[in-house]
Formats: C-alpha cells, structure tokens, sequence
C-alpha cells in the first residue's frame, strides 16, 4: 500500500509538472498538436528555468494551501477570503509557469522576465 501511494505521487508530479508545459506549449504557439509534440515540449520540460518556476507554484500553492485552512477557522470570513487568496495563488502561479516558460524559450534566466512596471503590449 505504501508503494502505491509513493508511486501515485510520483506519477502525479511528473504529470502535473508535463501537463503545465504541454498547456502553456499549446497557448504560445496557438495551436492545440502543440501540447502532443515531443520536439516542441522536450526542451520546455527539460529546461532548468522551466523546473525552477514549477517548483515554485507548487510552493505557493502549497503556501496558499496551508493559509487558507487556517482562515477557515473563521466562520463563513475566512471561506470567503480563502477563496480570494487561493484565486490569487493561481494568477501567481500562471505567472511563474509562463515566466519560466518564456526563460526556457529564451535559453536565459533573466529573458521573458517583466521589470516592475513594464507594459506586456
């Protein structure tokens, strides 16, 4: 039984971490066979920059996690305000994942990456 769980969780962040790079993938390049090309996801899914940015929505969100159990300690508030938090958590994470996304395209750490300020048109 411990096998399967470890084994489950594995399989979960592999697939969750292919999954994310297949989508953003699809959305860069417009077209949905982009999300299936190995060519057009190899580089994405073995880049650094890429890996980094992942594992940093998944801190976030497990942050988010974490703060919106202890708000709903707070009768019907802290349901509320957890929703706004965790909505928050996954507009940070999209950011990251497209950061990263950009930086693996780009082949540099700091290529793709806004300046505080800096219009995205």
């Amino acid at each position: 039984m411990v096998v399967g769980t470890v084994l489950t969780g594995v399989l979960a962040l592999v697939f969750g971490y292919a999954a994310v790079a297949a989508i953003v993938t699809a959305v860069d390049e417009d077209r949905l066979g982009a999300a299936f090309d190995p060519a057009a996801l190899k580089p994405i899914v073995f880049s650094a920059d890429y890996a980094t940015a992942w594992a940093l929505s998944l801190a976030v969100f497990l942050g988010a996690g974490v703060l919106v159990g202890v708000l709903n300690g707070i009768p019907i508030l802290g349901a509320i305000i957890g929703a706004f938090v965790f909505f928050y958590a996954q507009v940070v994470a999209a950011r990251l994942w497209a950061g990263g996304y950009a930086d693996a395209r780009a082949g540099t750490a700091e290529a793709g990456r806004l300046d505080i300020g800096e219009s995205i048109a």
